[in-house]
């Protein structure tokens, strides 16, 4: 038995249902239109089933050359949907949270209190008054959050949040990269600068003093024609002795004479036990040398001068600082340093504030102060001094000076000394390292003088007393932060310490005016060594660690504020301009956050009012093998499902995954036109099969007139 009319009635609804699907459909996308981030789907149909007559014969069944199968359909089946997860157009955002993704990969969010996991297209996206990031219809979006270093941290996913006007940031610097080149064939730093002064005495150690004048009396004798002055130092048995103290002048006119000196001075401390007398010479005033001496501090005693100046020529030169302990020496008091003047020796310092603005190179340093009290010492002056230059010395590797002056200064170890009442300072090698001490550059302020004075000991104004620093150098400034993001600066010197053959090494110096040592006025912060290879390529370095201590404020490890250096871009070459800079520093000064963008990787890059930029968080991509097995949610939401296979965490931009754009919507794929020819031909199907229905009822009814 075949199909009837009512096969025909069954098989015209079938095609009006599916026609009333095709129309939801083409609807709901035309609904969609302007959803942001909306994939438009299409309906499919596939024929229902089929009635079979016959099912065909092939060629020499029976009698017949072959017959094809007689099937009649009984009508349509709806298929499903099919979404269309192509890439839609782009239109500009209103906010900087607003992302779209270009390319495969969803949003992924979830509903507070749950951890259903929901993707979405739909960029849309605001910041809550919580600060978290969240979708237009509520949902947090999900993504990789920062540690206290701002380090994206890709280990679990987390809800995001912009902190605008909340998040301060303060970050230590611990990394600094510098790029450049130096000197590779330049001179070797072998000598630093040599400064010194002329003898300085301790004047606590007493000095004869002339009450009265000495009685001369001139007798035939040695001494020639001309006019001497003559001086009296106190002497002890262990070979010290006094500075001296003027006798007078004495004129021999015509005849050689001999000169008697009675009612000589007389120590009254018990401090000395013998006098010297010196005679200058009649030449050179200033040459100065012993005639002759007392044994004893008889005030009876009588000195006859009966040399002659070929004899005084050999003689010994007179210390005008004298000898032994009356020269100033490490333990010698501050208050107690002499130095020669118009009118002898004379106090240098005071109790007060000893300011000293320190030069090296063509910079001026940090000024520095030493509180002078009745028990300062001289060695805590020079430990003072090598604080405020940053001078490095054996102590930190640094190798001996090889000047004339520099290797008989301690050996040649680099610093201030004070060497038979002398005092030396010498330098590290390098011309960036040049010390320069200027007659202004220290001053003293006094509890009783309303205006501070220069204190000018004399550092290397005399002829024969100077050494210039040598060695090809160049120096830049690092700018760095600690944990409070406070901008230091950090001094880095680089020198040529020596060549070879074989490798090329500097020597790094770092110092920092912001330096704040538990103790002292020290600058330095570091120094270190660096090869290069014979193609001007870094070996390695010995040390690439600057430590800059910060004990008077309150930031975080105050004593250890340490950075490093990344030497890997430097070259050393031959050049007659080296130059070297910082390219690169992870610090940040203090600053609020007031601005943000999302980066093509998803990255949420904050701004921070100190020009400073870090990341806030990160937005990961879920991928799916099949994006056709996605659970509608609605509110533009899709759950992964059971033919979708499971979400696949993605950064964006890698492994075929999207990129996003900032400020930037992702319109519905919805194609209006195709969705109104569709709408056409969706009414016209359910006409055409409306039309099948009556036209089986019209044959009904003729059925029915018949009987």
């Amino acid at each position: 038995m075949g199909l009837g009319l009512e096969s025909a009635i069954h098989t015209a609804h079938t095609g009006m249902k599916a026609a009333e699907k095709s129309l939801n459909v083409s609807g709901t996308n035309l609904s969609n239109a302007n959803t942001i981030g909306y994939k438009a789907e299409r309906a499919d149909f596939a024929d229902f089933l089929y009635y079979t007559y016959r099912l065909g014969t092939t060629p020499g069944t029976g009698y017949s050359a072959g017959t094809n199968p007689l099937q009649i359909g009984m009508g349509v089946s709806f298929a499903g949907t099919t979404t269309d997860f192509s890439q839609g157009s782009f239109k500009e955002g209103m906010t900087n949270s607003d992302v779209a993704i270009n390319g495969n990969g969803f949003l992924i969010t979830h509903r507070e209190g749950s951890t259903q996991q929901y993707y979405t297209r739909n960029g849309a996206l605001k910041v809550n008054e919580n600060f978290d990031l969240v979708t237009n219809t509520g949902l947090y979006v999900l993504g990789y959050g920062i540690n206290d270093k701002y380090e994206i941290q890709q280990n679990e996913l987390t809800n995001l949040k912009i902190p605008i006007g909340e998040m301060h940031l303060a970050a230590e610097t611990q990394h600094v990269k510098i790029e450049g080149i130096v000197d590779a064939i330049g001179d070797s730093g072998t000598q630093g600068t040599v400064l010194q002064t002329a003898p300085m005495t301790d004047l606590s150690k007493g000095q004869p003093e002339v009450l009265a004048a000495p009685t001369v009396t001139k007798t035939a004798g040695a001494v020639e024609p001309g006019s001497y002055q003559y001086y009296l130092t106190y002497t002890d048995a262990a070979g010290n002795e006094s500075v001296p103290a003027a006798l007078g002048e004495v004129n021999i006119n015509d005849e050689s004479q001999d000169v008697a000196f009675s009612n000589l001075p007389t120590d009254t401390t018990g401090n000395w036990t013998g006098r010297k007398i010196y005679r200058s010479s009649t030449t050179d005033p200033t040459n100065v040398r012993l005639a002759g001496e007392i044994g004893n501090m008889d005030a009876a005693a009588v000195f006859t001068d009966n040399v002659t100046n070929a004899q005084l020529a050999e003689n010994p030169v007179v210390s005008f600082a004298g000898r032994g302990e009356t020269l100033v020496n490490r333990d010698t008091k501050l208050v107690n340093v002499g130095k020669f003047g118009e009118s002898g020796f004379a106090n240098v310092f005071e109790v007060g504030a000893l300011t000293l603005t320190p030069q090296k190179g063509n910079q001026e340093l940090r000024a520095a102060t030493l509180e002078i009290t009745a028990d300062t010492t001289v060695g805590q002056y020079l430990d003072f001094l090598n604080e405020a230059y940053g001078i490095r010395s054996a102590a930190a590797g640094v190798p001996a000076d090889q000047g004339t002056i520099g290797q008989t200064i301690n050996g040649g170890n680099q610093g201030a000394a004070v060497i038979d009442g002398v005092f030396y300072f010498l330098g590290n090698s390098g011309t960036e390292n040049t010390l320069h001490f200027d007659a202004d550059d220290m001053n003293l302020t006094t509890p009783t003088e309303p205006y501070p004075k220069h204190i000018d000991l004399g550092w290397g104004q005399v002829a024969g007393q100077k050494q210039d620093s040598a060695g090809s150098s160049v120096s830049t400034d690092l700018q760095v932060y600690d944990s409070l993001g406070t901008p230091i600066n950090v001094r880095m010197t680089l020198v040529l310490e020596s060549k070879s053959n074989t490798e090329t090494v500097y020597r790094w110096y770092a110092d920092s005016a912001q330096n704040q040592p538990e103790g002292g006025s020290a600058i330095a912060t570091g120094t270190g060594l660096i090869r290069f290879d014979q193609n001007g390529r870094l070996i390695g370095a010995s040390n690439a660690t600057v430590e800059v201590q910060r004990t008077q404020v309150a930031a975080v490890s105050p004593l250890d504020f340490n950075f490093e250096v990344n030497f890997d871009s430097l070259m050393a070459l031959a050049t007659n301009s080296p130059d070297v800079m910082q390219t690169e520093q992870d610090g940040a000064a203090a600053g609020t956050l007031y601005d943000f963008s999302i980066e093509a990787d998803g990255t949420i890059l904050g701004r921070f009012t100190s020009g400073e930029q870090r990341a806030l968080g990160q937005i990961p991509l879920a991928t799916f093998r099949n994006n056709e097995g996605l659970y509608k949610a609605g509110d533009s939401l899709y759950l992964a499902g059971t033919n979708s296979g499971d979400a696949k965490i993605n950064i964006a931009g890698k492994d075929g995954v999207g990129v996003f754009k900032s400020n930037a919507l992702e319109l519905s794929n919805t194609d209006m036109g195709t969705e109104m020819i569709d709408m056409i031909l969706s009414s016209a199907m359910y006409r055409a099969n409306a039309k099948v229905m009556t036209t089986s009822n019209e044959m009904y009814d003729a059925l029915l007139r018949i009987t």
